[in-house]
């Protein structure tokens, strides 16, 4: 028995096979051209973030960690991850992604970034965020345990407890043992002590 090759089912296959590459192709690079960066939101956490310090300062209210995390939306969770470092991975793969040059980075107050078509993305990374939004809290910390009124011990304690402030545990001391060998290295010694 002979076994013929049926060549119109294998090439309409084929010919649905490829369609449908080609429509999942089209599908997922129109996904990732409509697709939001984490790396894109910065600017608007900047944002949100100088807006809750303006809005503190005109108060008279102290920052806090939990009032930047209402402002930017965040949860504590995210903010931990940040800080460490678990998001830096982002601003790598966004610029690899859109192959950013150094050429194509541009500098505002300090603070690198691109222009795209959907607008400005700044380029600093989730943990260098999170420590610049800390330092903000720790410098009003510091400036009201400088301060002559009031009870710095809250200050202290937040210090302490949030940006790892601490305490010497034991006095440090300090030893100046003169050691000498001989009467000559004496008489010498004590030429100098003026003795």
């Amino acid at each position: 028995m002979t076994w013929k090759r049926n060549t119109t089912e294998i090439t309409e296959y084929n010919t649905r096979y490829s369609n449908e590459i080609s429509e999942y192709k089209a599908f997922a690079e129109k996904r990732r051209n409509n697709r939001v960066y984490k790396q894109e939101q910065m600017f608007s956490l900047i944002e949100k973030l100088s807006d809750y310090v303006e809005t503190k300062h005109r108060e008279n209210k102290p920052l806090t960690v939990a009032g930047m995390l209402l402002a930017i939306g965040w949860n504590t969770d995210v903010w931990r991850r940040a800080r460490d470092g678990d998001y830096d991975y982002l601003l790598e793969e966004y610029i690899s992604l859109n192959d950013i040059k150094d050429s194509d980075v541009q500098d505002a107050d300090g603070l690198p970034y691109v222009s795209t078509a959907n607008g400005n993305v700044s380029l600093i990374p989730y943990s260098l965020f999170v420590e610049k939004a800390s330092l903000l809290i720790q410098e009003e910390r510091e400036e009201k345990c400088s301060s002559t009124r009031g009870n710095p011990a809250g200050n202290i304690f937040l210090l302490k407890a949030q940006h790892g402030f601490r305490e010497e545990d034991t006095p440090t001391t300090v030893n100046q043992t003169l050691v000498i060998a001989d009467r000559e290295q004496a008489t010498e010694a004590l030429k100098l002590l003026d003795f």
